[in-house]
């Protein structure tokens, strides 16, 4: 197997040289997945890149989750545990009490408090964006782009988000990476790919952005750093800066 040789042509901020680890639904070894508590424990764990899942109401708005339904993260009887997110408006989920005490939060809410830090944003889209995104995006990141990655295993998801963000022209500076189980040549168009299980690409002349899910045992992570990735995706944060610190 060939060393991935990674070029460090600078691009907004980040090399291709950079490396580091990513906080999978936030630190949720420690905290609830998806919650701010998951998301201010990943600031707090040093880690440089902090992931989480967005979906969308009826109405448009982007609340934090990873299913189509809250049945594994609200507590019973607070709202409805198999209606789909895409069926409540906003307003009606207003009353659901997350396991940790917490409200769902919104897109929003998680850009307004980590705009404050300097941590890459992992987003991944379970289902299709929408402008308002976009606008949220530039009000709390705009001229800090270079900290925003937008993923998905859905590239219709990712050809929306490029068309939007061309009508906010900062926005169009956002890297867009495809996740995949197996890396594909055929679906590798985006500016990174972040796979499961061990490559086969070829990507040293692509300038690619390169990253593995989700890893959380040390002499995996350690391996593919090693092996050149940019990011592990990881749910146990603070090993995965033990690990790259020590390699450093």
């Amino acid at each position: 197997m060939k060393t991935i040789i990674l070029i460090s042509l600078l691009w907004s901020g980040l090399t291709y040289a950079e490396q580091f680890c990513v906080a999978h639904r936030g630190d949720n070894r420690h905290y609830l997945e998806n919650s701010m508590e998951a998301i201010i424990g990943a600031i707090d764990s040093g880690v440089k890149g902090i992931e989480f899942d967005i979906r969308h109401t009826q109405d448009g708005v982007a609340i934090l989750n990873h299913d189509e339904t809250l049945a594994r993260v609200v507590k019973k009887h607070t709202c409805n545990l198999k209606r789909k997110l895409k069926k409540y408006f906003y307003k009606d989920l207003k009353d659901c009490v997350l396991k940790n005490g917490e409200t769902i939060s919104t897109f929003e809410d998680v850009l307004d408090y980590t705009s404050n830090f300097n941590r890459y944003l992992f987003i991944e889209l379970k289902d299709a964006p929408v402008m308002n995104d976009i606008e949220l995006l530039d009000q709390y990141y705009g001229g800090k782009e270079n900290q925003i990655f937008i993923i998905s295993f859905n590239a219709s998801y990712l050809d929306k988000f490029k068309m939007l963000a061309k009508q906010r022209e900062v926005m169009s500076n956002v890297k867009v990476i495809r996740l995949m189980r197996f890396y594909d040549k055929k679906k590798d168009r985006f500016d990174g790919v972040d796979v499961s299980y061990a490559f086969s690409w070829r990507l040293k002349d692509k300038n690619k952005i390169t990253g593995v899910w989700t890893k959380d045992h040390s002499l995996q992570m350690k391996w593919y750093f090693k092996q050149g990735v940019n990011f592990v995706t990881t749910n146990d944060p603070a090993k995965c800066q033990k690990v790259l610190e020590s390699i450093k």
